[in-house]
């Protein structure tokens, strides 16, 4: 999974990417608000296009890959 922050030039990868602290995602300089998410990107198409869906959430499908949109 690969998840863009707003202010990063770069997405990362990421092992996991809720956190046990509501409201925040992982990333490599620690726990990180939602609302910094610009994107994140999956090959669980299914899984992830459901929930995104079930939030209303934006994606799209491209390569075999979702790719969820926090700001658009």
């Amino acid at each position: 999974m690969q998840l863009k922050l707003l202010y990063e030039s770069e997405a990362y990868r990421a092992t996991r990417v809720w956190v046990p602290v509501a409201n925040y995602v992982d990333s490599p300089d620690g726990p990180e608000l939602f609302v910094f998410v610009e994107w994140v990107r999956s090959s669980a198409v299914e899984e992830i296009s459901k929930l995104a869906r079930s939030i209303g959430l934006e994606y799209t499908i491209e390569d075999s890959k979702i790719t969820v949109y926090g700001y658009r």
